[in-house]
């Protein structure tokens, strides 16, 4: 294997893969998920081999999300920011980052994680999740059906390959897997439409070993900006001055993490160190089925929801007005149960256009969704005050229910506020849960 390759441990640390994904990826209809989930395989088969000992598997994968919250929530999903061999401030340390969130999310946010992980010199190889049949349709058959065309990566799916391929990110198709072991060994007698048994697990995590082993020497590519240093170039300043001589002469990101990502808070915890006021709005913890996200629920109309958004600690995007601002969106929990409408607005010392959402959604899954982003911005004179308490400093967004139904619920479970991309865009909020 090259010698640049990423997975290669500096003697001082070990090196870390993160898995961002779906219920695939967390290991959902497992029988033992932390044994059978292919990010757990894949940590068994790396350690077998010596040169990957030091080499750690890290599953981030959240159930019934999306790639939007990955980009949006990154550093808050992997921890602090930490400081390289040079004493720059950097986001979360991850030296690879494996993508599986095609079956629920749009090419335009997986193009937005592969954004953030870049701008943190993250390189990426991405997961093609590519069903082998019409699960609805093999449930109304006695006998075995023939594969639908989804099986070669055929229509929508080429949409997330082009994007991949724009990035330069390698990435695992993996209907090699659904002609190697077919597809009731793939789907297994529970014909779930959105996961796959143990024994397609560990083929998934052995084709992404073989994957890495040929891709490894070239992940740092996706990296390299036009007129950076080459490869060769940057090995030796690693071997001269640690990775921050090699990043700086690779032209990677020095942006603190805020000023990439602005905030993400996801989860009751979380979410709670925002809350100042909560009528009739409980914080659920329990009850919600291993692995799905935690957060604030109302069961009555006229419940509300006050959250204090921070005022950002970095310039996130400025105009010719003086103001600052971001893109604010709240992450709800969507689903064919419920039935249920809710405000936003804005109060204090922001500004946002107000909307109303809708909590239900036609399709039969129950899934984390973020509302559609609307600007945020502290006008001019209060970036000119200094930082207090008081209720009338900060910005307070409120979530009122409007109406709901009998035996519905409305579940807020995320907050983010984040800058604009370029040309002065949001991330998608776009997904979609609609397998044939």
């Amino acid at each position: 294997m090259a010698e640049a390759c990423v997975l290669h441990a500096a003697p001082q640390r070990p090196v870390l893969i993160g898995v961002l994904g779906t219920s695939l990826s967390w290991g959902a209809d497992l029988s033992n998920r932390t044994e059978q989930a292919w990010p757990f395989v894949l940590q068994r088969l790396l350690r077998q081999q010596p040169q990957f000992r030091n080499v750690w598997v890290v599953n981030g994968a959240m159930r019934a999300s999306s790639a939007d919250f990955a980009a949006l929530c990154f550093d808050a999903m992997f921890g602090p920011e930490w400081t390289d061999a040079s004493g720059a401030a950097r986001g979360p340390r991850l030296d690879l980052a494996l993508l599986e969130y095609n079956w629920s999310s749009s090419p335009a946010q997986i193009a937005a994680l592969i954004d953030a992980l870049h701008a943190r010199a993250v390189p990426a190889i991405g997961v093609l999740y590519v069903h082998p049949v019409n699960v609805h349709r093999v449930k109304t058959l006695r006998h075995d059906p023939t594969p639908d065309k989804g099986a070669d990566a055929a229509g929508r799916y080429d949409d997330f390959a082009r994007v991949f391929a724009r990035y330069g990110v390698p990435w695992l198709n993996t209907s090699a897997i659904n002609r190697k072991l077919g597809w009731r060994a793939v789907i297994g007698p529970l014909l779930s439409a959105a996961h796959i048994t143990a024994e397609a697990h560990a083929a998934l995590a052995s084709e992404l070993l073989a994957l890495v082993h040929r891709q490894c020497s070239s992940l740092h590519e996706q990296l390299a900006p036009r007129g950076a240093a080459p490869l060769a170039s940057r090995r030796a300043l690693r071997g001269a001055g640690g990775r921050g001589a090699a990043d700086r002469a690779a032209g990677a990101p020095r942006t603190s993490p805020i000023a990439l990502g602005g905030v993400c808070k996801i989860g009751a915890r979380s979410l709670g160190s925002l809350v100042v006021a909560a009528e009739s709005f409980f914080p659920l913890t329990a009850g919600l089925g291993e692995g799905r996200t935690t957060g604030y629920v109302a069961y009555s109309r006229g419940a509300l929801l006050r959250l204090a958004v921070p005022k950002p600690r970095v310039v996130v995007g400025a105009g010719a007005t003086g103001t600052t601002g971001g893109f604010l969106s709240l992450g709800i929990e969507r689903s064919y149960r419920t039935k249920a409408t809710a405000t936003i607005s804005c109060h204090g010392c922001c500004i946002c256009a107000g909307q109303q959402f809708d909590a239900h959604t036609s399709k039969k899954y129950t899934y984390l969704q973020r509302t559609i982003p609307k600007w945020l911005y502290w006008p001019s004179p209060v970036l000119t005050t200094d930082s207090s308490s008081d209720l009338e400093q900060d910005c307070i967004v409120e979530v009122l229910l409007a109406d709901i139904t009998n035996g519905s619920r409305l579940f807020v479970k995320a907050l983010t506020f984040s800058p604009p991309r370029a040309g002065n865009k949001s991330v998608s909020v776009g997904t979609l849960y609609s397998l044939p």
